[in-house]
């Protein structure tokens, strides 16, 4: 399969596991010829509210910007020789990608393990995800 997937969705969630993400579309899109989608899923805001001395909050602003820094950083990281298409997008993991498969055709995406295996998705993605870390 990865090998004849010639658009490839790599999903950043601002986490460690996003380096290993965007290595193996990387590879992924070098064996194919294909392009590479890279979106950046902002963060979101912690719902809880644990009082004015105990921890700040963090705004939507600096999660946004937070994403922002993590998707510049991984592109600094894709060889030059591949296509490239990169995005900020918020929401869910799960529906943004079913968001941006159903959109653009996607042959594969390429995102971290997911603690419950994809129970929560309001939409399934019409292309093959692959786990990773």
């Amino acid at each position: 399969m990865p090998e004849t997937a010639h658009r490839v969705l790599a999903v950043l969630e601002c986490l460690p596991s996003d380096g290993a993400v965007r290595e193996h579309a990387v590879e992924v899109v070098s064996a194919s010829g294909g392009y590479l989608t890279l979106v950046a899923v902002v963060p979101a805001v912690f719902p809880f509210n644990p009082g004015l001395h105990c921890a700040p909050r963090v705004t939507k602003v600096e999660l946004r910007a937070q994403a922002a820094a993590a998707l510049e950083r991984a592109v600094a990281l894709v060889p030059a020789d591949i296509p490239l298409i990169t995005a900020l997008d918020e929401g869910r993991v799960a529906d943004v990608i079913a968001r941006r498969v159903e959109s653009a055709a996607h042959d594969l995406v390429v995102v971290r393990r997911r603690r419950r295996a994809f129970h929560g998705w309001t939409r399934q993605p019409a292309a093959p995800v692959l786990d990773l870390v």
